[in-house]
């Protein structure tokens, strides 16, 4: 007995005294429990393909089952549907064995996501998603409903979670990487909109007790140093301490030690217990459990492989083309009232949402699963092509349109009307004379541009297509006419400059960086040095950090600056001007195109860079005339504050260096101008000292250089080759809540779509608005079919306003229900012939199921 106390006094002879912002006091002389929680962490690819880790992680799922035959007081938790999908096909014999112990609540199965989902990198559809796909199966299968959010190893979690997870049934979070405070391990974790869940922060990591020694006094000592870590952030008498580890199988001695543990020990007990109940413990101290609200992605306790966002491009740009793909399939086949293809939405969506892993799109891969899930990527990419363009096809057919003449129509994919360019063929062939007109329903001439070469057939056009109406169309007619039309146009071009309308844009002469940019409209100057030029910094880190070399002291790196280059007018037209820039340097090649249009208040880039470099980190930069503290960056349905922090103390874990993640757009709002930048696919930013940077990718040789794993070389990290990059930078008056910087971003995301008008007329009409938003601003998530007649809309609030929005529709509504994320029906909503008005809460997030009269 003596050696027990020994054992126990040399941890905590000491009296511990906690004091928290609960103001509860609590001692070790009370009575704790430490809740000890078996589970095995699945990764769909890492190091190893799917097909690997799921093989061993299913014999593990089969070991567990034969554990709990032998103890019964045992028990486990599981999460991720890929890895029920994987046991279940390679242990059919086992499942039933398998749903009984979910039954018993000896298994529990925890997240509630078809993976475990990066939650930063994917939009918040795809998350919307995880869980519906996720809870969709395991209710299906199992038949249970799952109630814990667990997302232990995703690397960072965004605002709107709390939010996301209420509306998929789920009150309580568990997760490790990306806590910001030094603050308790269980607090209510806070949207918004206001929504509230239960958090479990596992600050000691989900593998800190992966291995305990068969010896037992090795294993107690592993323990309560753990213990002791953690009872000092704990909000109550409760320490949660998860045992497991990736791929690990169950301990077959765990038993061994709870007993002989509480036999030790009769002031801390050890219980075996599952995330839920845990969860339901913290309910009698819920009052007490202090708040927490913002994003959960900082490095400072943590790595959040702060390296991947923007480690392996071209995952991250194929995986935004692929979301987009499935929103604009998934809405005109719903205009098109087609339900025939919704198993080929759901086989695309699941190649979305398996690549959406939290080590796919992060990029923290080693070749061959990189190799496999860039493949997936491109298949259900050709694939989501050719639906959306059927889709789009067969709306069009339904339009109403002159035969006569040769008709095409413009579809605007966003809620509110729009003016913008669009790119179309024209099939010269149907045309009588050489030159032509195109015009409205109104009979007015728009202007036009040339493309393409003359003579070739088709022919492709650019036209400014004003006020399209909202998620509507327009029909346009070729006429042919006798001499070539001419159009007035505000712009002006020299050698190295563009004037317009909007803006005065100047290159330097000699390395083709932009050196003036003049708003016209708000009479500002945008940039106080020259920029759109790249960075070329010196990264010897790998895949999960960034790091810089310290031998190259303070050397920025090498700049695109000091290179000559081509520049040349290569369009210049009563629609736009383009400017093309080509540079060379340390054997890579630059081609930029920068457009600037006659009446579109922005200025597009289209970047082709040839990479040839190695242990680079490649950063675009914009030195601005805007100075400030903070920005705002696009999020998961909606947008968060992004806090410039100019570097962070050394002992942080991941020092990620006033980096900071975003959604499509970045705006930097001074006092009176602000300026967004809009680039789909790209997540890495930084704004200090008012330059913004931009990282277009990192070559580094190793997926690991052993900090966060064993050293793991990956040669396809190194990104030579072709990379392709299109952004935008829309200047603006006041915030970005006046600049309306999220329509901005969306526009540039979502293009005006134009298609060739054949055959018979339609029933519909030549222009018509399909959904109109009235009174608050919202934005559109989603429009899919669910059967004839019954579609899905999910749409949220982005500026952060309470108010009623109107909410129109182009066909007679029959019935509307109000849904949650998992399509469960809340309520009916009273409607119009054809409207609905709606109460909305600020940032919230709204599902309806709307069925039409036929």
């Amino acid at each position: 007995m003596q050696q027990r106390i020994g054992l126990k006094g040399a941890i905590f002879q000491k009296e511990l005294l906690w004091t928290f912002t609960t103001g509860s006091d609590r001692t070790m002389s009370q009575r704790w429990i430490v809740n000890i929680c078996p589970f095995l962490h699945f990764s769909n690819s890492r190091t190893h393909t799917y097909e690997h880790n799921v093989s061993i992680a299913s014999w593990n799922v089969k070991s567990v089952l034969d554990y709990l035959d032998v103890h019964p007081d045992h028990k486990f938790c599981f999460d991720q549907v890929t890895l029920l999908e994987g046991f279940k096909r390679l242990f059919p014999n086992y499942w039933d064995a398998l749903h009984q112990r979910i039954l018993e609540g000896r298994i529990e199965i925890v997240g509630g996501t078809y993976v475990m989902p990066d939650l930063i990198i994917p939009d918040g559809e795809s998350i919307a998603r995880q869980f519906l796909f996720g809870k969709k199966f395991i209710h299906g299968e199992l038949g249970i409903n799952v109630r814990v959010g667990w997302a232990v190893d995703s690397a960072g979690h965004c605002a709107q979670l709390p939010q996301i997870l209420r509306l998929c049934g789920l009150d309580s979070y568990y997760f490790w990487r990306g806590m910001p405070y030094d603050g308790p391990t269980e607090f209510v974790w806070k949207g918004p909109d206001g929504s509230r869940v239960n958090a479990i922060y596992l600050s000691n990591g989900f593998d800190s007790a992966a291995w305990l020694s068969e010896n037992t006094r090795e294993a107690f000592f592993r323990l309560l140093r753990i213990v002791e870590e953690t009872g000092e952030k704990a909000s109550s008498n409760n320490v949660f301490l998860p045992v497991g580890g990736e791929l690990v199988p169950p301990l077959p001695h765990l038993n061994d030690i709870v007993t002989q543990w509480n036999t030790t020990f009769s002031d801390m007990r050890i219980t075996i217990v599952t995330p839920g109940e845990f969860a339901d413990k913290l309910k009698s101290v819920q009052a007490d459990l202090p708040m927490i609200s913002g994003s959960l992605d900082s490095g400072r306790f943590t790595g959040i492989r702060s390296g991947g966002l923007a480690a392996r491009p071209k995952l991250k740009l194929m995986n935004r083309r692929l979301e987009t793909l499935l929103y604009l399939s998934e809405l005109y086949l719903s205009l098109a009232n087609n339900v025939t293809k919704s198993l080929d939405l759901e086989n695309i969506w699941k190649i979305l949402l398996f690549n959406q892993d939290h080590n796919i799109i992060r990029g923290t891969l080693a070749d061959e699963p990189y190799k496999l899930a860039k493949r997936r990527f491109e298949q259900a990419i050709e694939q989501a092509e050719q639906l959306f363009e059927e889709a789009v096809s067969e709306v069009s057919a339904g339009i109403q349109h002159n035969t006569d003449s040769y008709s095409f129509v413009v579809h605007n994919p966003t809620p509110w009307a729009r003016s913008d360019v669009v790119r179309s063929a024209i099939d010269t062939a149907r045309i009588q004379t050489e030159f032509f007109e195109i015009r409205d329903p109104a009979d007015n001439s728009v202007p036009y541009q040339i493309v393409s070469e003359v003579d070739e057939n088709p022919i492709e056009i650019i036209l400014h297509s004003k006020d399209i109406p909202s998620l509507g169309h327009r029909v346009y007619s070729v006429i042919g006419v006798d001499k070539r039309p001419e159009f007035d146009s505000s712009l002006k071009t020299g050698k190295t400059w563009i004037e317009s309308n909007h803006f005065i844009l100047e290159f330097d002469d000699f390395n083709g960086s932009i050196s003036r940019l003049y708003d016209k409209k708000n009479q500002t100057e945008l940039l106080r040095e020259t920029a759109n030029h790249l960075l070329f910094e010196n990264d010897v880190g790998d895949l999960y950090r960034h790091s810089t070399p310290e031998f190259v002291g303070e050397s920025p790196g090498l700049s695109t600056l000091r290179f000559p280059a081509k520049i040349d007018l290569v369009e210049s037209g009563p629609v736009r001007s383009v400017f093309e820039v080509i540079s060379e340097f340390e054997g890579s090649t630059k081609k930029d195109r920068i457009i600037v249009y006659d009446d579109i208040h922005r200025i597009d880039f289209e970047m082709d860079l040839d990479f040839k470099a190695r242990n680079k980190r490649v950063r675009l930069n914009f030195p601005l005339t805007i100075f400030t503290d903070r920005v705002r960056a696009g999020s998961q349905f909606g947008s968060e504050t992004k806090i410039n922090v100019p570097g962070h103390p050394v002992d942080w874990n991941d020092k990620t260096r006033g980096l900071f993640s975003a959604l499509d757009w970045v705006d930097c709002c001074g006092p009176e101008i602000g300026l967004c930048f809009s680039a789909p696919g790209l997540h890495e930013f930084e704004f200090r000292d008012g330059i913004l940077k931009v990282t277009l990718l990192r070559s580094v040789d190793y997926l690991s250089r052993g900090y966060d794993d064993d050293v793991t070389e990956a040669l396809t990290a190194r990104e030579r080759g072709s990379n392709n990059f299109r952004y935008t930078l829309y200047p603006h008056e006041g915030d970005w809540i006046k600049g309306s910087s999220w329509q901005v971003s969306t526009e540039h995301r979502l293009p005006l779509i134009a298609y060739p008008l054949d055959g018979a007329s339609g029933a519909l009409k030549i222009e018509q608005s399909n959904l109109k938003v009235e009174g608050i601003d919202l934005m559109l998530s989603c429009f899919k079919p669910k059967k004839e007649n019954e579609f899905i809309v999910r749409l949220y609030e982005p500026k952060g306003m309470a108010g009623t929005s109107k909410i129109t529709f182009h066909r007679e509504i029959d019935r509307v229900e109000m849904l949650d994320i998992l399509e469960r029906e809340i309520g009916e909503i009273g409607h119009s012939e054809h409207s609905v008005e709606i109460s909305i809460d600020a940032y919230s997030i709204l599902t309806l199921c709307v069925r039409f009269k036929t």
